[in-house]
């Protein structure tokens, strides 16, 4: 029923008023107020659909209720004054509309339908402005969704904008595994209880509703819940009061419930089903992205792996082995010919040099990324000695400027200078390498060039193919423009700059 309010301090008028509502049916719910004081008094008292306001009051006017009420209560000001800048004024001070008062009564006669159009525009503008703050909170968490936040922070903030458009108390959201019921996200609930709700475990069995919820694949509202006590936590997902369930679906399977509570007197709408269902899709993204990033680190460290291991095969277990082999041969010769084994030990010397080289370049490999590059310049030198001593080539190092670039650009640079080096020592055969950087207050270029047998872009396939690829990905994550101009017996170069103006 709609709750109207009647402010006016003539007793006739608001008795006619009154006689016409009850005469008309109209189902309104009549509060009355005969000053201004009276009107602030019912105002803090609860809240109202509609304010039908006379303009002049012993203890002040109408305006002074615009001023504070209109953009809450949608007015209508009924008056005896009925001249022109009083109407201008009510307007501008942001009444919906103005009636003038006439001695027969028949101002009464249009009240009902202005009431109706007064009631139905606000009633729209409130659907438009709830409308508004749904698509708002839709793109928020698509821009979240497509953010670099981790999986937790990406689902606080999806349910964050959920409850700006959903009224609900607090949510959880339970990971379905076979019968079990797994917390994997709470929102608003006590934070004392946090790590009893981490260590909840819960059989769906127990529980018809959240089984209903699964076998239908929509949302379902309950206004009591109560979940049998299947371990020693389970009080605390004793849902009491209005509850809304949706299933998170991935691949067709529910892998998550997501619940929504509100306190006993409280119910959830039609369009809040509706709602929580597009939240419970942007939860499956979610859910799914981070499923995705967990196989590209697995997959990234598996490979890194593999190259590791065909690495050591390749250059040091090899040279351990033949170390081990030329040892054994000298503890022989030692005893039959000690003359002889000054050669064969310069060639021990000779190949645990190699071998040590290559141990510190793999090492050199294993640096890790975050917060490990100072001084770019020294890392650089670093690595172009140990590629050096891998590959016994000549690798000239010219450093310009002392500009440090901000961390993220010096540490993909690192990483292409590594990946260039490494495909140097190993593809190219070269006999001389150039390496350049110049740091400058608003922009840094790396260039590397050899002399080697350089290759076809368009020919380059496994491994070397993935080096190239790895280095592109490098540069655009951080904004660098990257070069790689390289030709058959030609030899390669690649410049990347970045530049902090873009």
């Amino acid at each position: 029923m709609q709750q109207l309010l009647l402010i006016d301090h003539h007793t006739h008028d608001r008795r006619a008023f009154l006689r016409m509502v009850q005469h008309e049916n109209l189902g309104y719910e009549v509060v009355t107020a005969a000053s201004i004081a009276d009107a602030i008094e019912r105002l803090h008292e609860q809240f109202f659909d509609i304010i039908l306001c006379d303009f002049s009051f012993p203890d002040g006017s109408a305006l002074d209720l615009l001023t504070h009420y209109s953009q809450v209560v949608p007015f209508i000001i009924v008056t005896g004054m009925g001249d022109e800048n009083t109407a201008v004024n009510v307007l501008k001070a942001g009444a919906y509309d103005y009636l003038v008062k006439d001695k027969e009564g028949h101002y009464l006669q249009h009240l009902p339908m202005t009431i109706e159009q007064v009631v139905r525009h606000r009633h729209m503008e409130d659907e438009k402005a709830d409308q508004r703050r749904f698509v708002n909170a839709l793109r928020d968490t698509a821009s979240a969704l497509n953010s670099s936040l981790d999986l937790e922070d990406i689902l606080t903030r999806i349910q964050r904008n959920m409850q700006k458009v959903i009224p609900f108390e607090s949510s959880c959201m339970m990971q379905v595994d076979g019968d079990q019921l797994y917390m994997l996200h709470t929102y608003r609930q006590p934070e004392e209880l946090q790590e009893k709700f981490r260590a909840w475990r819960g059989n769906i069995s127990s529980n018809p509703f959240f089984r209903t919820v699964i076998d239908s694949r929509k949302p379902q509202t309950r206004s009591e819940i109560i979940l049998r006590r299947d371990s020693q936590t389970s009080h605390l997902i004793q849902l009491r009061g209005s509850c809304l369930c949706a299933p998170i679906i991935m691949d067709d399977v529910v892998v998550c419930l997501l619940t929504l509570q509100r306190s006993p007197n409280s119910h959830f709408k039609t369009t809040t089903t509706e709602r929580l269902s597009v939240f419970a899709d942007q939860v499956a993204t979610a859910l799914e992205n981070a499923h995705l990033h967990q196989q590209a680190i697995e997959t990234a460290l598996t490979e890194e792996r593999h190259r590791l291991a065909r690495d050591l095969h390749d250059s040091v277990t090899q040279s351990l082995f033949a170390a081990s082999v030329i040892s054994g041969t000298l503890l022989k010769q030692w005893q039959t010919d000690p003359a002889s084994i000054e050669s064969a030990l310069n060639d021990l010397h000779s190949l645990t040099r190699d071998a040590l080289s290559e141990m510190r370049g793999l090492l050199l490999d294993l640096r890790p990324t975050s917060g490990s590059i100072g001084n770019l310049s020294a890392q650089i030198e670093q690595l172009a000695v140990a590629a050096q001593q891998r590959a016994h080539l000549e690798i000239n190092v010219v450093n310009h400027g002392s500009y440090q670039p901000p961390p993220e650009v010096k540490n993909a640079l690192f990483r292409i200078a590594q990946e260039a080096l490494n495909n140097i020592v190993k593809h190219a055969r070269a006999k001389l390498v150039r390496v350049s950087l110049n740091r400058q207050p608003y922009s840094t270029e790396l260039e590397i060039s050899d002399d080697g047998v350089g290759f076809s872009l368009n020919e380059q396939r496994g491994q070397a193919q993935m080096g190239l690829t790895f280095m592109k990905e490098r540069a655009e994550e951080v904004g660098i423009q990257l070069k790689i101009d390289s030709h058959k017996q030609h030899g390669t170069r690649i410049r990347a700059v970045w530049s902090s103006k873009g």
